[in-house]
């Protein structure tokens, strides 16, 4: 039987490019299961111009490299950009993984 897991969502269909940057917030590395005081990454929650202006959260792994702009939109990219649907208390969630976030062409 095909699980959700087994989907592949076309990102670029799907969201569009490019996105709007709204915050960013680092993320804890876990260790046997249990949250370590050790950053890994960072997710950047975007807005979507091509779906409405809907939110995406995208975990991405390493030292972050984009920062939100108080002065105006920061538009960003995402390299293999990977949306999943994940499931929470019985409810259906949709978030996104990508190897690299950077600035949209033109910024």
């Amino acid at each position: 039987m095909l699980k959700v897991s087994d989907l592949k969502i076309d990102a670029a269909k799907t969201v569009g490019t490019p996105l709007v940057l709204c915050r960013t917030q680092p993320t804890m590395a876990y260790e046997e299961g249990v949250r370590t005081s050790k950053r890994d990454g960072t997710r950047y929650c975007v807005a979507c111009p091509a779906a409405g202006m809907q939110t995406l959260t995208v975990k991405v792994l390493g030292q972050q490299t984009v920062e939100c702009s108080e002065k105006g939109m920061v538009l960003v990219d995402f390299d293999d950009l990977d949306i999943y649907v994940y499931f929470k208390d019985g409810k259906p969630f949709v978030a996104g993984r990508a190897k690299a976030i950077r600035l949209a062409d033109g910024q």
